[in-house]
């Protein structure tokens, strides 16, 4: 596991962590003349209870998560996160769309910013030249492996093999089944016209890297009790 990803694992658990300690609040108490405890007006209506956490908290989740906004990624962003997938000596020669603060946020300014058609091509450019470095002779074997991969069913296994392994680290979550399948049309379908295992992986990896998944970083607001239970989790 990369620093950076280590970094993020903290954050999230950090982050988790808050978030359950803001939803537990005290139910203060007065007292009527004849000493019987009466809830406090300021008190919070019960919830429910928190379910108990048996190892899998994905359908909690998928029932109570959803996503609050979509932040485009920033330049340094962009290029850490192909540093940490495909290595440093990946290089990127790019002018990137200009970034913008908002009351002296980065952060907040990116959630407020489209992508242009100008932006698009700059980010099409960007994809296919770390396509390109990532399936050249010198590091093919090492990110993608499959070397001399006959083509057919061993081939389209190894593409699928890579596509999921990429995809988990720039789409920062495993792919759907309905992603892989759609990438895996693309080297398909690339890879029957050329008869290429590398090019058609290079096609497959530039779908990839223009996916809106990895441009636009979300941020997902998780309820008071999703929240306890993944800092249970954690």
């Amino acid at each position: 596991m990369s620093l950076r990803a280590k970094r993020m694992h903290v954050v999230v658990a950090l982050s988790a962590l808050a978030a359950a300690v803001a939803c537990t609040t005290s139910t203060s108490s007065v007292s009527t003349a004849d000493g019987a405890p009466v809830a406090s007006a300021l008190a919070p209506a019960p919830g429910p209870a928190v379910p108990e956490f048996r190892g899998d908290d994905s359908p909690l989740i998928a029932q109570s998560s959803f996503v609050s906004a979509y932040r485009r990624l920033t330049e340094s962003q962009y290029r850490h996160a192909i540093a940490d997938v495909f290595g440093f000596d990946i290089v990127i020669n790019a002018r990137f769309e200009p970034e913008r603060r908002e009351d002296g946020l980065q952060a907040i300014g990116s959630a407020q910013l489209s992508v242009t058609t100008t932006g698009l091509e700059q980010y099409l450019a960007v994809a296919r030249s770390v396509a390109d470095q990532v399936v050249d002779e010198k590091r093919r074997d090492k990110l993608v492996g499959c070397a001399n991969v006959a083509m057919g069913q061993p081939a389209e296994t190894c593409a699928e093999t890579f596509l999921k392994r990429a995809g988990l680290q720039l789409f920062r979550r495993p792919l759907s089944a309905i992603e892989i399948d759609d990438f895996k049309s693309v080297w398909k379908n690339a890879a029957d016209k050329s008869g290429d295992f590398n090019k058609a992986i290079n096609l497959a990896l530039v779908s990839v890297l223009m996916s809106p998944e990895f441009l636009l970083a979300k941020a997902v607001h998780y309820p008071c009790q999703t929240a306890k239970v993944l800092a249970l989790r954690v």
